[in-house]
């Protein structure tokens, strides 16, 4: 029977059993100070469990793209990179922390002196130069 996934796990070029992989993600708990980083936003204070790989490139091993989170968001971000339906919930503030969300998206707010009805209005045609 053929399985249909999305997600295909590749070769890496760093194996995870392997001891650089191993400095590598002591290096990312030592950065994050242990805590899941989606929680630590959300004001939750969650001990970090998986290291992601940010962009979803295993071989991009950098440690900017590295980060560490708790088992629950890591599966969260892998079904978001697959494609699925996800809710992350909101942060300390009530804010969504999903980076889709239409609040987390740039407004384009209209300005007025652009309009043609204020051709006439001398602030419009300052603020137009």
């Amino acid at each position: 029977m053929k399985k249909h996934s999305l997600y295909k796990p590749k070769e890496r070029t760093i194996p995870l059993n392997s001891r650089l992989w191993q400095k590598i993600r002591e290096m990312v708990i030592a950065r994050d100070q242990g805590l899941c980083q989606v929680c630590l936003k959300r004001g939750l204070t969650v001990a970090g469990t998986d290291v992601d790989h940010v962009n979803n490139d295993g071989n991009d091993n950098d440690l900017t793209n590295l980060m560490l989170l708790c088992h629950e968001c890591h599966s969260l971000k892998t079904a978001q990179d697959m494609g699925k339906s996800v809710n992350w919930g909101c942060d300390a503030q009530g804010r969504p922390l999903d980076p889709n969300h239409e609040w987390n998206k740039p407004k384009l707010i209209p300005k007025r002196w652009d309009d043609p009805k204020y051709d006439d209005n001398p602030f419009a045609q300052v603020m137009r130069m």
